[in-house]
């Protein structure tokens, strides 16, 4: 029975039973849920598209925002004859290697800030070595994610089979029940780094004109006293001179 409701379970359904459970998806007439969603790569040679980019954003968003879920590329998902919008077919990637490296390499420059804990895995067509599909997993979220593409630029959940950007006081309500605790952690690692490294760099410029100004009076104290010396050397010289003159 395919998991509807706990997006890690799911996510283990699609790794074990590997091509023969997507396979199985159209017999099922699996549906798209609160957790799990259908899509086809708009270019099979394993680049992203515009559209593409635009579905991974708002998946990472609206997935985080909600319980987690996973995006699958490469099954299609539409209304079948008696109106029920089910899994009808397949398509798999071309290069599904080369579409998961993409995919990977996007994740982070898609949402702010960016998800932590993202999986991927790819499963491959018996008959082709490089074709396949591609299931995503994103975890849900203790902070707000915040979709930056262009073509989809918001905060996003899931609701029902659909990613649909909140309005001003539903980020309020998700806001509130968030513990402030888990909202403010991620915040205050990257404050703690941030903080660490600027003290690191004021300590080492603080070093840095210290060990300078001790370099300088060092460098003035031995020419003040070489000044010295030779000073005394002349005045010496000078006795010497007018000695037996004065005699």
């Amino acid at each position: 029975m395919l998991e509807t409701r706990d997006s890690r379970r799911l996510f283990k359904q699609f790794q074990n039973g590997g091509l023969d459970f997507i396979k199985s998806l159209a017999e099922k007439k699996a549906t798209e849920s609160e957790v799990l969603d259908f899509k086809l790569a708009k270019n099979a040679d394993g680049q992203l598209e515009t559209e593409d980019k635009a579905n991974l954003a708002k998946a990472l968003s609206g997935f985080s925002n909600t319980r987690g879920g996973l995006l699958v590329w490469g099954v299609y998902c539409a209304e079948d004859k008696n109106g029920e919008d089910c899994v009808q077919s397949f398509k798999p990637i071309a290069n599904v290697a080369a579409f998961k490296s993409a995919v990977t390499s996007s994740i982070c420059q898609l949402t702010a800030p960016a998800v932590q804990g993202v999986e991927t895995v790819c499963i491959l067509e018996k008959e082709h070595a490089t074709a396949g599909y591609l299931i995503l997993h994103v975890p849900a979220s203790a902070i707000l994610i915040e979709s930056v593409f262009k073509k989809c630029k918001g905060f996003y959940e899931r609701a029902g089979t659909s990613f649909v950007e909140m309005t001003g006081n539903r980020l309020v309500q998700k806001a509130k029940h968030r513990p402030l605790s888990k909202v403010l952690v991620p915040y205050m690692r990257a404050l703690a780094i941030y903080s660490a490294i600027l003290i690191v760099l004021i300590s080492g410029l603080f070093f840095g004109w210290k060990v300078g100004r001790e370099a300088a009076y060092n460098d003035g104290f031995a020419a003040g006293k070489q000044a010295g010396l030779e000073e005394k050397q002349r005045e010496a010289t000078s006795e010497h001179r007018r000695g037996p003159q004065e005699k």
